[in-house]
């Protein structure tokens, strides 16, 4: 399950899974992303879902309601593929915005910033709210975004990436001069973790080990990040990123990759609805030319395992109120948000369900 409120990253999230290997009150909802792919006129389609939507500080909720009254400029970026680290956009005009973030209101105005993209093509289908049948809050927004327009934005995204894979790998070189010894790649498979809900989506680690990286693979990582050699590329509907390696940490790269997708495979047969795995199961990884480790993400496969996944997170969890066992407290603080609503004279629609929402927007694809 996926929050509202999700960990800052310079790197989109499909990197840091081999990030991990360089160095040492809020607004709530289960959120789920779904994307679709014209390859006949090269264009994307995002939809992203927020289900059982609570919140227990009345700010936030103003927030919420105000952000409702600018829907039809809100860019909603997808979190598999950010490239900033809010989760939306402002749209101000074709080349400002400002970044936002749905979950807590900002302690000051958020700055507008220039944008090298055309924003006036990016085409945004405002959503609405809605109830889960148990009276739950949900919303949805949609947006539709031509592949040169992604292109763009990768390119723009290549500097700070490059930026933040640099300023790792050249710590560890650093701790490794001092005289610190590198990690092993056992140890570092012995410390994946089974991806669920209390792990990051991208990674699962919980403690970091030293990186097991050798010093020839820090070194050519460091030497292309600062050439600007490092980018995100794309493929039709998938994304892909090289890192070069020596021979060895390829190898081992992808017997790693392999323990992770095992993990995953593991996970989804216990828990098939977790949004967590439909996230993690969609990244590979593979040894390309030239001793380089290619890291990939499709989303048409991430929306596949999302289609799996959503349907069982339309009802609330399992906690109650304590002094009400049958209703559940995301159905309680779903009162607050509604009351929230209502007072700002923002409809929610009574019989529009998730179901309808998500069958709609993949009927496109």
């Amino acid at each position: 399950m996926n929050r509202l409120t999700r960990r800052k990253s310079i790197a989109p999230r499909f990197v840091m899974l081999l990030l991990a290997l360089f160095c040492s009150g809020c607004l709530r909802a289960d959120v789920f992303e779904f994307f679709t792919y014209d390859s006949s006129t090269d264009t994307f389609g995002f939809l992203q879902l927020d289900l059982n939507i609570t919140n227990d500080e009345q700010s936030d909720l103003d927030h919420l309601a105000e952000l409702w009254k600018e829907r039809d400029q809100v860019i909603v970026q997808p979190s598999i593929l950010r490239i900033w680290n809010l989760p939306a956009m402002l749209r101000v005009d074709a080349s400002h915005v400002q970044m936002i973030d749905f979950a807590k209101k900002a302690s000051e105005p958020p700055a507008t910033v220039a944008i090298d993209i055309p924003l006036d093509s990016i085409q945004i289908e405002p959503g609405k709210f809605f109830y889960t049948p148990d009276r739950t809050l949900c919303y949805y927004q949609q947006v539709t975004c031509p592949g040169k327009v992604i292109d763009q934005a990768l390119t723009v995204a290549s500097q700070p990436l490059a930026t933040g894979i640099k300023g790792s790998v050249d710590l560890e070189i650093k701790r490794r001069a001092d005289g610190a010894k590198a990690g092993t790649w056992d140890d570092f498979r012995k410390q994946l973790k089974p991806p669920g809900p209390a792990a990051p989506a991208g990674g699962g680690q919980q403690q970091q080990s030293a990186s097991p990286l050798d010093d020839v693979s820090l070194a050519r990582i460091s030497k292309a990040a600062g050439a600007g050699e490092l980018a995100i590329h794309r493929q039709g509907a998938e994304f892909s990123l090289a890192l070069p390696l020596s021979a060895a940490d390829c190898q081992e790269a992808q017997k790693t990759m392999a323990v992770w997708q095992q993990h995953v495979a593991d996970a989804m047969k216990k828990a098939p609805g977790d949004y967590s795995l439909g996230l993690s199961a969609a990244f590979t990884g593979e040894i390309g030319n030239g001793d380089q480790f290619v890291i990939k993400v499709d989303v048409v496969k991430f929306t596949k395992l999302n289609e799996v996944s959503y349907p069982l997170k339309t009802a609330p969890g399992s906690a109650k109120l304590p002094d009400n066992p049958t209703k559940p407290l995301e159905t309680h603080f779903s009162e607050r948000s509604i009351a929230t609503l209502q007072k700002n004279s923002i409809s929610i629609d009574e019989k529009l369900t998730a179901k309808e929402v998500v069958e709609k927007f993949l009927a496109g694809r």
